[in-house]
C-alpha cells in the first residue's frame, strides 16, 4: 500500500510539471495567437482605412475632375448661348431695321399714291365745277342776250311810234331824247353781258387750291352777272320813260284838241 502511494507521488511529481509546462505552453500559444489575430486585425483595419482613404481620395479626385469638366462644359455652353443670343439679337436688329426701312418706303409710296389720288379727285371735282359754272354762264348770257334782243325789238317799235306821232304833228322831242338814252343803255347792257366770263386759269395752282380758286373766280362772275342784270333793268326803265313821255305828249295833244 505504501509502495502504491509512493509510486503515485513520484508519478505526480513527474507528470504535474509537464502538465504545468504544457498548460503554460498552451496559454502562451493562445496568447500569441490572440496577439497575432489582433495584429492582423489592426493591419487589416489599417489597410482598410488606407484603401478607404485612397478610394475616397480617388473618388474625390474623380468627382472634382468631373465637376471641373462639367463647369467647363457649362461655361462653354454659356459662351455658346451668349454668342448665339448675341448673333440672334444682331439678326433680329438687322431684320427690324430692314422691316422699318421697307415699311417706311411702303408708307411713302402709299402717301404718294393717296396724294396723287386726292389730287386727281380734286382735279376731277374742279373740272366738273368748272363745267357746271360754264354751263350756268352760258344759260345766263343766252337769257340776257334774249332779253336784250327783245328790248331792241321794243325800242324799234317805240321809235316807229315816235315817227308816227311826229308825222301827226305831236311834240315828241323829249321821247326822241329819251330813246337815244335807252339805246345807249342797251349798248352798255350788251357790253356787260359780253364781260360775263369765268376765269379757268388754275394751271399754276395745286389741286388743293383749285376748288378755292374756282369759288373765288365765280364770285367775280357773280358780280358781272349782277352788273349785266342791273344794266338790263336800266334799259327797261329808260324805255318806260320813253313810253311815259309819248303818253304825256299824246295826252297834251288830245287835251289841246278838246279845248278847241
Amino acid at each position: 500500500m505504501k509502495n502504491k502511494l509512493l509510486i503515485l507521488i513520484v508519478i505526480s511529481l513527474i507528470v504535474l510539471p509537464s502538465l504545468t509546462y504544457a498548460h503554460s505552453e498552451t496559454n502562451t500559444d493562445s496568447n500569441l495567437e490572440v496577439s497575432d489575430n489582433n495584429s492582423v486585425k489592426v493591419e487589416k483595419e489599417t489597410i482598410g482605412n488606407e484603401v478607404e482613404n485612397n478610394k475616397r481620395e480617388t473618388v474625390k479626385d474623380r468627382l472634382e475632375n468631373r465637376r471641373e469638366k462639367v463647369r467647363e462644359r457649362v461655361k462653354d455652353r454659356r459662351e455658346g448661348v451668349r454668342e448665339r443670343v448675341k448673333d440672334k439679337k444682331e439678326t433680329i436688329k438687322d431684320k427690324i431695321e430692314n422691316e422699318k426701312e421697307t415699311l417706311k418706303r411702303e408708307l411713302e409710296q402709299k402717301k404718294e399714291r393717296i396724294k396723287d389720288s386726292v389730287q386727281k379727285r380734286r382735279r376731277e371735282i374742279a373740272g366738273r365745277m368748272t363745267k357746271r359754272v360754264n354751263q350756268f354762264i352760258q344759260r345766263i348770257t343766252e337769257r340776257f342776250n334774249a332779253a336784250t334782243n327783245r328790248l331792241d325789238i321794243l325800242t324799234e317799235r317805240i321809235e316807229s311810234r315816235i315817227t308816227k306821232m311826229e308825222n301827226k304833228g305831236i311834240d315828241v322831242s323829249e321821247a326822241k331824247s329819251l330813246i337815244v338814252v335807252a339805246k345807249n343803255k342797251i349798248k352798255v347792257a350788251r357790253t356787260s353781258i359780253s364781260l360775263i366770263t369765268f376765269s379757268e386759269n388754275t394751271a399754276s395752282s395745286t389741286a388743293s387750291t383749285t376748288a378755292s380758286l374756282i369759288r373765288g373766280n365765280f364770285e367775280t362772275t357773280r358780280k358781272q352777272i349782277k352788273q349785266a342784270k342791273n344794266d338790263l333793268k336800266a334799259v327797261r326803265s329808260a324805255l318806260v320813260d320813253v313810253v311815259k313821255s309819248l303818253k304825256l305828249s299824246y295826252s297834251k295833244l288830245r287835251n289841246s284838241s278838246n279845248q278847241k
